[in-house]
C-alpha cells in the first residue's frame, strides 16, 4: 500500500531540453500494488494493482493545447485566419499564453505489466474539455486516445465563421474531434484526426443535401395540376422558367461533395 502527498510531478519526469513541453503540478497518490523480483526491470514489469492520483495546480509548460488544436484545423482553406478574426476576446488572450493551465484532476487507474492504464479521465481547461483513456508506461511511453470538446461559446464562434462546422457539434453545442496524444516523455505530440473531421463534414453535408432533394420532390407532388383552360405551351414555359431559376439538385450535391473532398489537397 502506497500513499504519497504533495509530490512534485515535474521532478519525476525525465529531464528535457529548454522549451520542451513539461507537465507540472502537485500530486497526491494512493495505490495498492504487488510485485516480484529484486531487479528493477523485473519488478516494474511485474507490478499489478490499482490506485488514484489527485493533481493540484496542473500546468503543461511550453505547450498551449487550445492553440495547437486551433492551428491544426487547417484542413479547411483560410479557416484559421478567419477564426482568429472572430474569436471572443477572452479566448484571444488564452491563445496568447505559452502554457496550458488545467483545473484540478482526479484520475483512477490500474497498473499492469509496467503500465498505468485508465479508461475514463476528464481534463478541463479554459475553452476545452478532453475526455479519453489510454496508458502511460513507467518508462515514459504515452499512448492516449481521446476527444476534445470545444466550449459552447467558442464553438458558436467557429460555426459563425464556417457553418459546416455545426456538423461536428453535439447536442450541447460543443464541437468535438478525436485527439491523439502519443510519444515518450518528455517528447509528446498532440494531434487532431483531420481525416475524421473531413469525413464527418462530407457525409453530414451530403446527407443534408439529399434530404433537401427528397423534400423538394415530395413538395412537387403536391403542386396543383394544370387547369382546363391552361395550354400545354403555358406549362412548358413555366417548367422552363423553373429550371432557369435554380440549379439542378443533383449537380449541386455532386459539386458540394467533390468540393469538400478537394479540401484534403
Amino acid at each position: 500500500d502506497i500513499s504519497c502527498s504533495s509530490v512534485n510531478l515535474d521532478s519525476l519526469a525525465p529531464k528535457a531540453g529548454p522549451g520542451s513541453p513539461r507537465f507540472q503540478g502537485t500530486g497526491d497518490l494512493k495505490a495498492s500494488v504487488t510485485g516480484r523480483g529484486l531487479q528493477q526491470s523485473q519488478l516494474m514489469q511485474s507490478l499489478a494493482g490499482s490506485g488514484s492520483l489527485k493533481i493540484d495546480k496542473p500546468v503543461l509548460k511550453n505547450m498551449n493545447i487550445l492553440r495547437t488544436a486551433f492551428e491544426k484545423m487547417d484542413m479547411l482553406p483560410g479557416l484559421v485566419a478567419r477564426l482568429r478574426e472572430n474569436l471572443p476576446e477572452n479566448y484571444t488572450e488564452v491563445l496568447k499564453q505559452n502554457d496550458t493551465n488545467f483545473k484540478p484532476m482526479n484520475i483512477n487507474y490500474t497498473i499492469s505489466q509496467g503500465r498505468l492504464l485508465f479508461k475514463e479521465a476528464d481534463v478541463e481547461s479554459d475553452g476545452f474539455l478532453v475526455k479519453g483513456g489510454g496508458e502511460i508506461s513507467l518508462s515514459g511511453d504515452v499512448q492516449i486516445s481521446s476527444y476534445v470538446f470545444i466550449a459552447p461559446d467558442l464553438s458558436q464562434a467557429f460555426v459563425k465563421v464556417v457553418k459546416e462546422l455545426r456538423f461536428l457539434a453535439n447536442e450541447q453545442g460543443m464541437i468535438n474531434m478525436p485527439l491523439a496524444i502519443s510519444g515518450k516523455a518528455p517528447q509528446v505530440s498532440v494531434g487532431i484526426d483531420r481525416d475524421y473531421v473531413l469525413r464527418k463534414l462530407i457525409v453530414s453535408k451530403g446527407s443534408e443535401l439529399l434530404e433537401g432533394i427528397f423534400k423538394k420532390k415530395d413538395t412537387s407532388q403536391d403542386q396543383p395540376q394544370p387547369q382546363p383552360d391552361q395550354s400545354q405551351q403555358d406549362m412548358q414555359n413555366s417548367n422552363a422558367q423553373q429550371k432557369k431559376d435554380g440549379p439542378n439538385d443533383a449537380e449541386t450535391l455532386i459539386k458540394s461533395i467533390f468540393d469538400a473532398i478537394g479540401l484534403q489537397k
